[in-house]
């Protein structure tokens, strides 16, 4: 009977809770790139799909990034809370990363806090 209520708790504490995308904190910077700024707009572009493809494969659900581009350089950080699935990290990293795109656009800074994960990038490293 001792070993039941262990499974059953142990299986309690592995599984999902909704997935909550409310946004609790946003943070942009004053500045703007211009978005023919080729080299800055590659390196954001390329942190923001880094983040929200990996993030949610990587261990711990807690990522960071860089552009590998030599000259102009973005840093992304990301995290998705642990008792997601891969699937609701994914979703999250897409919500976090639309809030960047729509209440942060061509921003030098930006990120995202939202209920259960968050998405940012900035050209220093985070």
């Amino acid at each position: 009977m001792g070993a039941v209520v262990v499974a059953v708790s142990l299986a309690t504490c592995f599984t999902s809770t909704a997935l909550d995308t409310t946004l609790q904190a946003t943070a942009c910077s004053n500045n703007t790139y211009d978005p023919s700024m080729i080299e800055y707009a590659q390196s954001v572009e390329y942190v923001l799909d880094d983040m929200e493809t990996v993030t949610a494969n990587h261990p711990g659900y807690h990522y960071q990034t860089r552009a590998p581009y030599p000259t102009v350089v973005a840093y992304g950080h990301s995290w998705c809370n642990l008792t997601l699935t891969v699937m609701e990290c994914v979703t999250c990293m897409s919500s976090a990363r639309a809030f960047i795109k729509t209440r942060c656009p061509n921003k030098v800074v930006a990120a995202m806090i939202l209920k259960d994960c968050a998405m940012g990038y900035s050209p220093f490293s985070l």
